[in-house]
């Protein structure tokens, strides 16, 4: 832990992530009472919690690629069903003798 001038700001060293090396955090002024074993525990916790950083740009484009694919399926079978379904009900209605 260590004690700034405004802030008690606690490093967290996490070697398991391994993409970061540490994070500072920054004690909020109304609970710089607390034990620092506490602080130090609930800044581990919340870094834990945290999980791996946000995808990446490549990621992001694969999953548009995805969606717009899905989209044209979606609207070509749309099309197909409206299409048949016309078809069929066009065919009923001339297969009808009155």
């Amino acid at each position: 832990m260590i004690k700034g001038v405004n802030h008690t700001i606690i490093e967290v060293s996490n070697p398991c992530n391994r993409y970061f090396e540490r994070a500072l955090l920054f004690v909020r002024p109304t609970l710089e009472e607390i034990p620092a074993r506490r602080l130090q525990l609930q800044a581990d916790c919340f870094v834990e919690n945290l999980g791996t950083p946000p995808a990446t740009k490549a990621i992001v484009a694969q999953n548009r690629r995805n969606r717009k694919l899905k989209r044209l399926i979606l609207s070509v079978g749309w099309w197909l069903i409206g299409f048949i379904s016309g078809g069929v009900l066009t065919w009923l209605l001339y297969s009808i003798k009155p």
